[in-house]
C-alpha cells in the first residue's frame, strides 16, 4: 500500500480525510486526492494517534513460553499501539548495553510496532549495585527509562545514587512501588478486614505510599525524575 486516503473520520471531534503516503501522513483536513486512489470510508470514527503503551511485558529472551517480541508486538498493534515499552524483567534481565541492543534489533526485526527497551535500574534486578545505567543510555537503544520492575529499589542509597547517575542522560526510573518489608512476597491481597477474617497475608497501603513519599523526596532532592509505576 503505498497511498491510503481515510475519509470522514473524527479528527479531535471535526470531521476531516487524512492521506497516508509511503506510510507517512502527508495531508489533513479536507483532500482533494486522485481518483485512483485507494480509500477507506471512516464515517462516524474517532482517528486518534497511535498508543504508546509505557509498561509491557514481551518476556523475550528467557520466557518465551509466555510471550515474544513478535506475539506481544502483534497483540500492540491489534490493540492501537504503536510504540511499547520492554520492561526489564526478562532471563537474563536487560540490564547492559548489549541486552538493551538485543531487544532494539529484535523489536526492529519484527517491525511491527516500535519496541524500546527499558533498562534495569540495578545489576540482575537485585536492588545492590547500579546496573550499566551510563552504556544503556549511549548505546544504540538510547535508554531513557530504567525500571527494576517486580522489584521495588528498597535501598533508598541506591535510589538516590541512581537518580543522581541518570540526570545527565535525562533519564526517567519507574519505580515498582512496594516495601518488602510491609508487604512481603506471601502478601496476596489487600490488607483489610476480608484478609484478616479469612487469615491471609494482606498489603497495606502503606507499602506502597512509604516508597512514593520517600522517592518524591529524593526526586526533590537530586533535580531528577521518578514514574511510579
Amino acid at each position: 500500500m503505498t497511498e491510503l486516503l481515510i475519509t470522514g473520520a473524527r479528527l479531535s471531534g471535526t470531521p476531516g480525510d487524512v492521506l497516508i503516503r509511503g506510510g507517512t501522513i502527508v495531508e489533513i483536513g479536507r483532500v482533494d486526492a486522485p481518483a485512483g486512489i485507494e480509500r477507506l470510508d471512516a464515517d462516524g470514527l474517532d482517528l486518534l494517534p497511535g498508543f504508546v503503551d509505557l509498561h509491557t511485558h514481551l518476556r523475550e529472551p528467557g520466557r518465551e513460553d509466555a510471550e515474544t517480541i513478535a506475539s506481544g508486538s502483534a497483540a500492540a498493534a491489534v490493540g492501537g499501539f504503536t510504540a511499547v515499552l520492554a520492561m526489564a524483567n526478562t532471563d537474563p534481565p536487560t540490564d547492559t548495553a548489549e541486552a538493551a541492543e538485543l531487544i532494539l534489533d529484535r523489536g526492529r526485526a519484527v517491525g511491527i510496532v516500535e519496541v524500546i527497551p527499558v533498562g534495569a535500574v540495578t545489576k540482575a534486578l537485585a536492588g545492590q549495585e547500579l546496573a550499566e545505567l551510563g552504556l544503556m543510555a549511549r548505546s544504540r537503544a538510547r535508554v531513557r527509562l530504567f525500571s527494576d520492575d517486580g522489584h521495588c529499589v528498597q535501598d533508598a542509597r541506591v535510589m538516590r545514587r541512581a537518580l543522581e547517575y541518570l540526570k545527565p542522560f535525562g533519564g526517567v526510573i519507574s519505580q515498582h512501588a512496594q516495601d518488602s518489608n510491609l508487604a512481603g512476597p506471601a502478601a496476596c491481597c489487600h490488607e483489610g478486614e476480608t484478609s484478616g477474617r479469612l487469615g491471609l497475608p494482606g498489603w497495606p497501603g502503606a507499602a506502597e505510599s512509604v516508597i512514593v513519599a520517600r522517592d518524591v523526596q529524593l526526586a526533590r532532592h537530586t533535580a531528577s525524575r521518578v514514574h511510579i509505576a
